[in-house]
């Protein structure tokens, strides 16, 4: 189609079905296709998804800047992109000398690392400020005149972006979890950035695996592992837990524990919890037998999960708090799966202060799915305090 085609199809669709009546046309097309604009409003979204025929966002590159973010009406005449503080003539220009740029690039990097500590430890609520805060400036630098230190600063910002990503996606915002992920693998494809490329891969397999698309999480994290000479172990590992999870749902055990087996061998020792080991790090032997366990959920074989989540939990950093409350609502889960209706409501309501503590609204809403499976041993006093004790977080 052309531009003003595909604006008319998009009208069109809006009218036809929602009785909104919009004026969409091709100057406006044009100026999404240049980047001038990067978050239209909702209703120019659903229209370009629905007659574009994808299901996100992030298929057609939208992401919105942090103020939009913020904003329950997104202005559609935006400028700037993410971060950038922009004008009506466009966005702000820095003027940065080669060795201001070098330093801002090191305190950066610096600063990401101890806002990873500072997800492990109180979880994405505290941390996504300061992702947001330091993607605003890294989006400045890229405007910069410096452009020796151009491929550095965007690869520390697809850095920045899928960290970004995977705090939302605890937060349980799923959509803005792939939109960042989708800007992080295009900026780490910009910047040359083959390990971040992979590590995208591996992220978008955890979603897909997240909305029951096995097959396709299991394609992605084989592609994230091509050329797995070229990766930290850390990675590697952390990668093969993944695809071990996509195998888990398509019920092939051998398949997953072979993975799994291969993890241990490559598994990270990183007791500080801030990636210095670079990603992966988070990787350990205790994450991976975790993990074991949840494939073994899948596989419909609860007894042998729950045992292995015994296992599993003292062998967790302490610095890993949400991987803690992660394990502990799987432990639930596999209780409730093997019919232990009071095991899971203790376990569950162990787990449950932990996530809301770490703010993980991803893990809260795991914990509510074994409260909605227990829900017919509601006469059980333990079942019954935990059902309070979510209608209390849901409300």
């Amino acid at each position: 189609m052309s531009r003003q085609e595909l604006a008319e199809a998009v009208n069109a669709y809006l009218w036809t079905t929602f009785h909104r009546r919009t004026s969409l046309d091709a100057s406006y097309v044009g100026k999404l296709e240049n980047g001038k604009h990067r978050w239209p409003n909702k209703d120019y979204r659903q229209g370009f998804r629905a007659v574009l025929e994808v299901e996100t966002d992030a298929e057609l590159g939208f992401y919105p800047t942090r103020r939009q973010r913020a904003s329950t009406t997104p202005d559609p005449d935006e400028r700037s992109v993410v971060g950038s503080g922009g004008s009506e003539g466009g966005p702000r220009m820095l003027v940065v000398a080669p060795d201001e740029a070098a330093e801002m690039l090191a305190h950066l990097q610096q600063q990401w690392h101890i806002l990873v500590r500072a997800d492990n430890l109180f979880g994405p609520r505290h941390a996504l400020t300061g992702v947001e805060a330091q993607l605003a400036v890294l989006q400045e630098l890229m405007n910069a005149d410096v452009d020796e230190f151009r491929v550095p600063t965007v690869r520390l910002a697809a850095q920045y972006a899928e960290s970004a990503a995977w705090l939302h996606e605890d937060a349980d915002e799923l959509e803005q979890a792939q939109l960042w992920t989708s800007q992080a693998m295009e900026w780490a494809y910009a910047a040359g950035d083959h390990t971040m490329v992979s590590w995208t891969a591996y992220r978008r397999s955890q979603q897909l695996s997240a909305s029951g698309r096995a097959a396709q999480a299991i394609g992605l994290a084989q592609a994230a592992r091509r050329d797995e000479d070229q990766l930290p172990g850390s990675m590697r590992a952390a990668i093969r837990v993944q695809e071990a999870i996509g195998f888990a749902m398509r019920r092939n055990e051998d398949a997953a524990q072979r993975l799994l087996d291969e993890a241990l061998g490559l598994a990270a020792d990183d007791s500080d919890g801030d990636a210095r080991g670079g990603h992966g790090s988070f990787c350990t032997s205790g994450y991976i037998e975790a993990h074991r366990a949840q494939c073994l959920v899948l596989l419909r074989s609860p007894q042998r999960a729950i045992r292995h989540y015994e296992q599993a939990l003292p062998a967790l950093a302490p610095v890993y708090r949400r991987d803690r409350a992660a394990a502990l609502a799987g432990k639930a889960t596999a209780h409730a799966a093997a019919d232990q209706p009071e095991e899971a409501a203790a376990t569950a309501r162990t787990a449950l202060p932990m996530a809301r503590r770490a703010g993980s609204q991803r893990i809260v809403r795991r914990l509510a799915a074994v409260g909605a499976a227990l829900y017919p041993h509601r006469n059980l006093e333990a079942v019954a305090g935990l059902l309070h004790e979510l209608d209390e977080v849901a409300s």
